[in-house]
Formats: C-alpha cells, structure tokens, sequence
C-alpha cells in the first residue's frame, strides 16, 4: 500500500425529510465534483507528485446525515439512491479512488459500499468508533469490519477517532480481517453539530510520536483527520517505517 492520495471532497448533508433531488441545493453548482478534482490534480502537479511515486486523487463520501448522530441516518432506499449518486459524480469527475469516510452504521457503510463497488473504481471504507470495540452506533467493530470486508475494499480503517482509541480500533480489526487496515485520528475531538474541540498540545511531533504504535497494532496506511495541518502529515510520514513510504 505505497500509494499516496489527495482528497476531493464533496460534502453533502441529507435535508431532514427530504428527498434526492432536494440535494441540488446542497452540491451548489453542477460542476462542484469536476472542480473539487481539477484541483486535486492541479495540486498533485504543482507538488511534482508522481516522480516515483503513485499519487491517486480520492473522492470522498461520508454519512448522509450529521457522522456524530447515527440514528439520523434516512431509509435504506434513500440512502442508496444517493450514495449511488454521489459516487457515480465522483467517478465522472475523474476520481481515481473512493474513500468511505467517517461511517457510523453498519448498514450506511454497506449502502456507500455497494454504490463505490458499482463505479469500478478501487475504494476503501473507513469507520468512527465510540470505542475500541464499537463503532459510534454501537454495533462491533470486528462486526462492521467483518460486514464491509465481502465487499473487497483496497482497506478498513477508522477515522475521527482520538489518540487514545486508536491503537485499540487497530488491534480490533487486525483481529477481524487480513484486508490492510489503517487510520487518521483527531488532534482532539469532534461532535455533533459541527462541535470540535482542538487539543493544541498535539503537536505534529506528537502526533508523529505514535506513528510506532500504530503500526505495532497492525497499521498499514496513516493519517489525520479533524485538527490536523499538513506538518502533522509531514511529521507523520518522516517517523514511519521506510517500507511503508517508499
């Protein structure tokens, strides 16, 4: 898993009691995917990215609903329908991978699953836990990793997670599968609503500081989610193994 990945983000929340079509007003403008990943390719080139190294561009797609709030999440047949949409944008886009962010369903997880699956395009499926057993539903975490890996994603990670959970996630779904598994924790915490709180003491050189026992518990990709700047990834990259950069 040496590769690298610049993310084109789509952010799209699912209006209370609304249907598809209402999420036009969400996206903006048409063209908002095409746009997210001309820049993430333009970034990709103005980094001198892909000068021995493979540089993919991912399209993001989280929850549909609030990733802190787990019962808020629609129907099932609405939750297909508009993860098979937003996927289907992403690709047409030229997305080159698909990352399931920030899942807190077992069910939601499978829905995106199955719609990134359609694309062709390779994915992975990344999970929010309240523990380091369970995922912010309640449900096992060996379980949603055990659910999602019949779908063959590339890895199982978890994200939005603090420090202090992340090795124990880890040693949970090394235990589960034998798909790579990875992760990208908070610097602090993150909550419903948009809520965050930002721990200034992790410092990228901390947060790098953990990169060992990550990989200990079995981590084969890394990196950060909400607080996090890109001198926690630079940091992050130069305390790793050379096997898993180069």
């Amino acid at each position: 898993m040496g590769q690298e990945q610049l993310l084109a983000d789509l952010p799209v929340r699912h209006p209370p009691g609304g249907e598809l079509g209402d999420l036009q007003f969400l996206r903006g403008e048409p063209g908002q995917p095409d746009l997210a990943v001309r820049l993430a390719a333009e970034a990709r080139t103005h980094a001198g990215a892909g000068q021995g190294r493979d540089v993919w561009i991912g399209g993001s797609l989280g929850p549909l609903e609030d990733c802190y709030r787990p019962g808020d999440a629609p129907p099932r047949g609405e939750m297909e329908r508009e993860h098979d949409d937003q996927a289907a944008r992403l690709k047409r886009a030229g997305a080159e991978l698909i990352l399931l962010e920030t899942m807190n369903t077992i069910e939601e997880a499978m829905a995106a699953g199955r719609a990134a699956r359609s694309t062709g395009l390779p994915f992975t499926v990344s999970f929010v836990c309240s523990s380091g057993s369970a995922i912010l539903s309640g449900e096992s975490l060996a379980d949603a990793v055990r659910a999602v890996e019949r779908l063959e994603p590339l890895a199982i990670l978890v994200n939005c997670t603090p420090l202090s959970e992340t090795a124990a996630c880890l040693d949970t779904m090394s235990r589960a599968t034998q798909i790579p598994i990875g992760c990208y924790p908070n610097a602090g915490s993150a909550g419903a609503g948009g809520t965050s709180s930002f721990d200034p003491s992790v410092t990228p050189e901390r947060f790098a500081s953990f990169a060992g026992e990550w990989v200990r518990h079995g981590a084969q990709l890394m990196g950060g989610c909400c607080g996090t700047t890109p001198e926690h990834i630079r940091a992050l990259r130069e305390a790793l193994p050379s096997v898993l950069v180069e």
